[in-house]
């Protein structure tokens, strides 16, 4: 990070607690929950929370300017607002999936077809995405990011 400040750019991150997913991912093994429509459990909101508020400290720190790519929680929503609050520069990237599905949806015949990572999370989250971006927190969606079309 001290290389990106020094160089003016920014640092796009793909930030998850892989201490906490990886914990999450044996408990469910052991419990024997390993389906699809378990993985919001594995890629929870609180390893966004805690990874968010890594990086987001480290980048206040030494200066550097971050763009933290696939927002799915409320969490992640609320630490990018309190960072810019303060005036960090902080940005974030809205995948359609989580403006429009949630983890129920993995419940789905096809539930496969709306997995990305981190994981769909609960309305709250999916929400939390919409309020985000009318309120101008997050950068636009990825454009190369699309939902898939049934047919």
């Amino acid at each position: 990070m001290q290389q990106t400040a020094q160089a003016g750019a920014m640092l796009a991150v793909h930030a998850e607690d892989d201490d906490i997913v990886m914990y999450a991912y044996k408990q469910l093994q052991r419990e024997g929950r390993i389906g699809l429509e378990n993985m919001h459990h594995a890629h929870n909101n609180l390893s966004e929370k805690l990874s968010f508020q890594r990086v987001i400290t480290l980048a206040e720190h030494v200066g550097a300017p971050i763009y933290l790519m696939h927002v799915s929680a409320r969490e992640g929503v609320d630490a990018i607002r309190e960072a810019r609050g303060r005036g960090q520069a902080v940005y974030g990237e809205i995948l359609p999936h989580y403006a429009y599905f949630t983890a129920e949806d993995y419940k789905q015949k096809n539930g496969a077809i709306y997995h990305t990572y981190p994981s769909l999370k609960s309305e709250t989250d999916r929400d939390s995405m919409w309020e985000s971006l009318l309120e101008a927190h997050s950068a636009p969606w990825r454009p190369t990011a699309c939902a898939p079309t049934l047919r």
